[in-house]
């Protein structure tokens, strides 16, 4: 047997529960000779009977009566899943990408406030260090060390670093360096890793 087309399992459905077409047909919006169709072609495909005609309305025959509770459940559980995923589409979420020693040092310990305050919101944090496209890569805010210069971008300052030199005390004399300038007097060692 080939395979019956949703609506019209849908529409048997209907029926059943209700008993009666002009009820199913509101139900499902659609005019009652519709409903029939639906109904009839069901019938063929199965060749069976699965309502008696009575004068209050439709009963379910033997066959239709087998049928009906695995489709009724079967439709309540597309239901639920259609429930959920509006529930899924109402649900906000806040894309953060950021370096993964910061992500693990400063922003994860926060995230549990944050999650009191605002408990409709999901976090997503993606720890990298590579330049984020905003718009491409779905992110709505990167949290990046740099100078704040990100063109067509909203840059807003955090903190400041704490930046220490560190010397061998062959190569650097103790208070060789004075200023911040006297630094460029020796070789500086870069993290070529580096995105920002």
């Amino acid at each position: 047997m080939s395979s019956v087309p949703l609506q019209t399992l849908r529409t048997f459905v209907e029926v059943g529960q209700r008993g009666s077409i002009k009820a199913a047909a509101q139900a499902l919006h659609v005019t009652p000779g519709a409903v029939s169709q639906q109904i009839r072609l069901l019938e063929d495909r199965v060749g069976l009977a699965l309502f008696t005609r009575e004068r209050q309305g439709l009963r379910l025959t033997p066959a239709g009566a087998t049928l009906h509770p695995a489709l009724l459940q079967a439709f309540a559980q597309i239901d639920q899943a259609m429930a959920a995923l509006e529930a899924c589409k109402g649900q906000h979420t806040l894309t953060i990408s950021t370096v993964a020693t910061f992500a693990a040092s400063w922003l994860v310990p926060r995230l549990g406030a944050f999650k009191q305050l605002h408990p409709g919101i999901e976090i997503r944090v993606e720890a990298t260090s590579a330049l984020t496209d905003l718009r491409r890569d779905r992110v709505d805010v990167a949290l990046r060390h740099g100078l704040g210069d990100y063109p067509g971008l909203e840059s807003v300052r955090l903190m400041a670093p704490v930046l220490v030199p560190v010397a061998s005390p062959q190569l650097v004399p103790p208070g060789a360096i004075r200023e911040p300038a006297d630094c460029l007097d020796y070789p500086l060692l870069h993290d070529s890793d580096r995105a920002d």
